[in-house]
């Protein structure tokens, strides 16, 4: 009696299918691994509408290939386990498991999954590199699989991989030509501000006037920030614009330019400061778009790339830290650093201290972001100690004026994002 088919004809549809999406998954992932790529090596961010869209593609079609490949997968074995090759059973069931921890991972790593979204920063780092290696694993274990048993279309396989790579080159390249040059500052312009863009450019202020999209999301925090101190510290406070108006008139009388004003602009204007009007003799004080912006989100924190960096991007804070840790780091920002922003202190030769993030450090010289996000840059040959000290940049007590109904509400808006 002549043995079944192990993969009938009904079956060979269902595989045809799923190969179509994996090859979809294929492309996608290589464009998305590309793109995490070029930001670690060139510290760039080139996640704009086209990764979006591919990251959602991502979610979409892992979520539609769970099926299919499981009931193909569970079809395919109940016919070929008894078979007598058995090099390719054993290669199918290794191809099964890894196919299982593949669909797992992803799955638990999914923001807004119930029950299964793992949200530790540790469990997710661990997750994404299963998720990241178990594709690679399943390829390689599929030609074996193949090799195995009938012949292998490599036809199939050399075309998927060069529309990956054109498709990731092309996407690459969308990203970085919709790039924003910015205008680099004339040296010292912020100064005697402490505060200062970390490239030293300005930055468009439509950029740091951002307040209305983040309310698309977050209409709690948004609300409580209307009526806050950081959204009338700017010109549109009475007493702000009193005071600073009088000191713009001042300083323009003694030096002939308003650069004093500055050092409050550092705190109070941080919009028209770093877009560059706040330097306008002529700034009209009550009806330049950014005379009322006040301490907008993306002053201080990094959303995507844009903001500041001297602490962690936010991006993702969300999705990658529970809410315990959320208001453990708020209360206690030294207790947990993250990884890579513990303070440094170098002392120098000629008996100079400087603190900061330390950025590079080489036989040359070495890098340090001051907290202000002023960059600096110290010879080797000047150094004469440096230490790591288990204290972060974020000073202790920035929560202390928040009312609880505040506190939940930052809270809530940061562990949305991601």
């Amino acid at each position: 009696m002549q043995a079944a088919e192990v993969v009938s004809p009904g079956l060979r549809k269902l595989l045809v299918a799923v190969m179509v999406i994996f090859s979809l998954l294929v492309v996608d992932s290589v464009y998305l691994a590309t793109v995490t790529f070029l930001q670690w090596l060139n510290d760039v961010t080139l996640e704009n509408a086209v990764y979006q869209t591919a990251f959602l593609a991502h979610l979409a079609l892992g979520i539609v290939i769970i099926v299919p490949s499981i009931v193909y997968a569970i079809l395919h074995l109940r016919r070929a386990i008894d078979r007598p090759n058995r090099i390719a059973v054993r290669l199918g069931l290794a191809l099964f498991v890894t196919l299982v921890v593949l669909l797992i991972t992803g799955i638990a790593l999914t923001r807004g999954m119930p029950i299964v979204e793992i949200r530790h920063p540790l469990g997710r780092e661990s997750l994404y590199w299963m998720h990241g290696i178990a594709p690679l694993v399943v390829a390689w274990l599929f030609i074996l699989h193949r090799l195995a048993g009938s012949r292998i279309r490599w036809g199939t396989g050399i075309g998927i991989g060069v529309a990956s790579i054109g498709l990731s080159v092309a996407g690459v390249w969308v990203s970085e030509t919709q790039s924003v040059e910015r205008t680099l500052a004339p040296e010292p312009y912020f100064f005697p501000s402490l505060a200062r863009p970390a490239d030293g450019r300005f930055i468009d202020a439509a950029d740091l006037m951002r307040d209305e999209y983040c309310a698309g999301c977050h209409q709690d925090i948004h609300a409580q920030w209307q009526y806050s101190a950081h959204r009338f510290a700017s010109f549109n406070n009475p007493a702000y614009l009193f005071s600073v108006r009088n000191t713009r008139q001042m300083a323009m009388a003694r030096d002939g330019d308003v650069r004093a004003a500055r050092f409050c602009a550092g705190c109070h204007d941080p919009v028209p400061l770093f877009s560059g009007a706040f330097d306008d003799p002529d700034f009209d004080d009550v009806k330049h778009p950014t005379a009322d912006a006040g301490i907008t989100c993306v002053a201080c924190h990094a959303i995507g790339g844009s903001g500041p960096q001297v602490g962690p991007d936010l991006i993702s804070i969300g999705a990658s830290a529970p809410v315990d840790y959320l208001v453990e780091s708020l209360l206690q920002p030294n207790k947990k650093i993250k990884e890579g922003f513990h303070m440094t202190i170098v002392n120098t030769k000629d008996n100079k201290a400087f603190a900061g993030l330390e950025l590079s450090s080489g036989k040359t010289r070495i890098s340090l972001r001051e907290a202000s996000g002023k960059i600096i840059e110290i010879p080797a040959s000047q150094v004469k100690s440096k230490s790591i000290v288990p204290t972060s940049l974020m000073p202790p007590g920035l929560t202390a004026s928040l009312t609880n109904e505040e506190f939940v509400h930052l809270v809530t808006f940061l562990s949305k994002l991601g």
